[in-house]
């Protein structure tokens, strides 16, 4: 993360400090998303994932794709699962020990997100969640797409981090 960090989240600067990193993140937000794909824009826009909770994902190394699969919402809005799908991710950037700890901890939730422009073409999606664990995404297409639910329950997945890494056979 590069504004919306641990410390800034945990308290621990004052509240001048976390009153401009906010600020700074909203004056960077607002520069970057009439630059982003409109997707990326549209899910940056409206889209609320605090708290979201992963149901699955998937890191596709032959494919160069990322899914993730979430429960979000809250009592006001009602509860969605949201899919998100990112292509020609650049692996080298995702922790792949990160993702797989988010993925399979019951008790995992999403707190922030930022959208930001990378180099070489790229985006980049960075996400802090609780426990604290950073994700960062960089990538090239973006989808996403959402299902109305009726409570933020969901049966967990057997295998919620699947890796592929080799072709199957």
């Amino acid at each position: 993360m590069r504004f919306l960090t641990r410390d800034w989240h945990a308290g621990a600067r004052s509240d001048a400090e976390s009153e401009a990193t906010a600020a700074a993140y909203s004056a960077h937000r607002a520069s970057v998303l009439p630059l982003l794909p409109v997707r990326f824009r549209i899910f940056a826009e409206t889209i609320d994932i605090h708290d979201a909770m992963v149901r699955a994902t998937r890191l596709d190394l032959l494919a160069d794709t990322l899914r993730i699969d979430l429960r979000a919402g809250d009592l006001q809005q009602g509860y969605f699962d949201l899919s998100l799908r990112y292509g020609v991710v650049d692996a080298s950037t995702i922790d792949r020990r990160a993702l797989a700890l988010i993925a399979q901890d019951p008790n995992a939730e999403a707190l922030y997100h930022e959208v930001d422009i990378a180099a070489n073409g790229r985006y980049e999606h960075r996400w802090l969640w609780w426990p604290y664990q950073e994700l960062d995404v960089r990538f090239v297409e973006f989808d996403f797409a959402t299902e109305l639910r009726s409570d933020r329950t969901f049966q967990p997945s057997a295998s919620p981090f699947v890796e592929i890494v080799e072709p199957a056979g």
